[in-house]
């Protein structure tokens, strides 16, 4: 090899040894799962669901389209047989204004009863006050509906047809 060819093999090595250096020490450190001091390790199967006893947070978000708030409704559905009829699926609904819960409540009220043929005596919405739109997923024991999240929400069951028609137009599941 000649010492041109040699010479650039060792400045192209340099400058590679150098640049992985650069992004190696440039980045924050890792941040490392821990759990909380004097805490027990807290792991929920889905036999403690199907006897829950307190409400659970199952998931919150905000604003999404509708293909990912189907996904995230059929996970959420998927948590409870459909033997158990002690737990109640509580969606908890906050909006800018009564529109954007209306339109989220009637989506919601729709794919559960009918696309998953929940019993609308499963159901109810816990709407907040207003606020930044968010949708929290709730499984509840025995109607027992306390959120701890929400100490001033309007408890509304998918059953009560006429509380829902302040909201929304439900539409008849065909069964």
């Amino acid at each position: 090899m000649t010492t041109a060819t040699n010479m650039k093999q060792i400045i192209y090595t340099t400058i590679m040894i150098l640049t992985l250096s650069i992004i190696g020490f440039g980045q924050e450190p890792k941040i490392i799962a821990k759990p909380v001091e004097d805490s027990k390790p807290f792991i929920v199967t889905k036999g403690q669901l199907e006897n829950l006893e307190v409400p659970a947070s199952m998931d919150r978000f905000g604003k999404i389209d509708d293909n990912m708030r189907k996904a995230r409704l059929d996970l959420f559905t998927s948590l409870i047989s459909s033997e158990n009829k002690t737990i109640e699926f509580v969606i908890q609904l906050k909006g800018e204004n009564k529109q954007e819960v209306s339109k989220n409540m009637e989506f919601t009220y729709n794919y559960l009863v009918n696309k998953k043929k929940i019993e609308p005596n499963r159901i109810s919405f816990a709407v907040a006050p207003n606020g930044e739109e968010a949708t929290e997923f709730w499984l509840i024991p025995n109607k027992d509906i306390s959120i701890p999240t929400c100490k001033d929400c309007s408890i509304i069951q998918a059953e009560d047809e006429d509380k829902l028609k302040e909201y929304f137009q439900p539409k008849k599941s065909k069964k």
